[in-house]
């Protein structure tokens, strides 16, 4: 293939597991870096489509994939993924469906590649991390079997005049809750792909005197069983991180076959936010936490405080069994549910019911909820 044709295709096969379209997307990417990034390779990246026709069955909310932090419809029935640093994807409208609830789908082909892509630090790397991590200052363009990636590197452009947000990493960032461990590829992309477990490597954060290392090891399980670095914090650990703008760095030192020492080396700026926000519940609800036969019939209001949620977020409340949601405003909210909504929930008399109150920060890190009762009473004389 000429090494100036705009046009770098992927032979991935139907075939093809899951890991091994990762695997052979991560090798690469490693292997093609360093000429995208000096300009030579191409300012578009193309995989084929691999999806056949979809059913319902095979679609997936665009919003359940790890890294995607907004969608939105576009009017040719593509759709539009803003990514946690930023960037944006469009999906093609072939592999587009909207549920009759609203909520945009995506083929699970569509979704496999964008979060392959993530995990092999494609779109993190775009991002301009910094040397030796990912594309460096060339500006990618990616269609990704009927997706784009627009990747705001330095020199490159957006579809925004604003630079990029950083890459956000939250508590379950470091502790790989609920999935797996936090792997050096994860957060420096392709520069770590090649890592070895009897590699020498250090990880630090933070520049100049403030600069600490964090620990790391060499986990067999992590990558699908192929072995991998990890860091390795325990909660505590985690909590002490400098919080917001910070640094990263790694090396790894080996020896050759000829006893020469080799040293990778990788740098990526990203925002740390591992504080969860704090939620109530502020009672006493309906006066005197007892829910008469006239309130029964009334709107309902529940409210309470999220210190450290940002405006904007969602706070899911459940009540009997039935979830309503509020939008926080100033670290508060405040809830509503209609008279009809309530009179559904078909409360007896005489009885406590709970309330719980959830929300989690922009960064993913979720409050302890907060709990409450109310007690109904409709024989009572008012």
């Amino acid at each position: 293939m000429n090494e100036h044709n705009p046009d770098l295709t992927i032979d991935l096969r139907n075939d093809m597991s899951p890991a091994e379209r990762r695997a052979y997307i991560q090798k690469w990417i490693s292997r093609n870096q360093r000429r995208i990034a000096s300009g030579l390779g191409a300012s578009i990246l193309t995989l084929p489509l691999m999806a056949q026709a979809q059913t319902a069955m095979d679609m997936v909310n665009a919003l359940d994939i790890a890294g995607v932090r907004s969608v939105a419809l576009n009017a040719d029935g593509s759709a539009q993924l803003t990514l946690a640093n930023g960037q944006q994807v469009q999906v093609a409208a072939s592999a587009v469906q909207v549920a009759a609830d609203g909520t945009l789908l995506i083929s699970t082909a569509a979704a496999e590649l964008v979060a392959e892509l993530v995990a092999s630090g494609a779109a993190s790397g775009a991002a301009g991390a910094g040397a030796g991590a990912g594309f460096g200052s060339a500006g990618i363009a990616a269609a990704v079997g009927g997706l784009g990636l627009a990747a705001a590197a330095a020199g490159g452009s957006s579809s925004s005049d604003s630079a990029p947000e950083l890459p956000v990493f939250n508590f379950s960032s470091f502790t790989g809750t609920g999935s797996k461990p936090v792997t050096l590829q994860d957060i420096f992309g392709s520069a770590a792909a090649d890592l070895r477990a009897e590699d020498e490597v250090t990880i630090t954060i933070g520049t100049g005197e403030d600069a600490r290392e964090l620990p790391v090891r060499f986990d067999e399980t992590a990558n699908d069983g192929e072995g991998a670095w990890v860091v390795d914090l325990t909660p505590e650990q985690i909590e002490d991180l400098p919080q917001g703008q910070q640094t990263l760095n790694f090396s790894a030192v080996r020896t050759s076959e000829d006893d020469e020492e080799e040293t990778l080396e990788g740098e990526i700026t990203i925002n740390i936010d591992t504080i969860a926000p704090e939620i109530t519940i502020e009672t006493p609800i309906a006066g005197d936490d007892v829910l008469n036969k006239a309130e029964s019939g009334a709107d309902l209001t529940i409210e309470g405080t999220a210190k450290g949620a940002e405006a904007g977020q969602e706070v899911t409340v459940t009540f009997n069994g039935q979830t309503f949601t509020a939008i926080v405003e100033g670290e508060a909210w405040s809830l509503t549910i209609p008279a009809a909504d309530l009179a559904a929930l078909d409360l007896d008399d005489g009885e406590s019911y709970e309330i719980t109150a959830a929300v989690s920060d922009k960064a993913g890190n979720p409050a302890e909820p907060a709990t409450t009762t109310l007690a109904t009473d409709f024989s009572a004389e008012i």
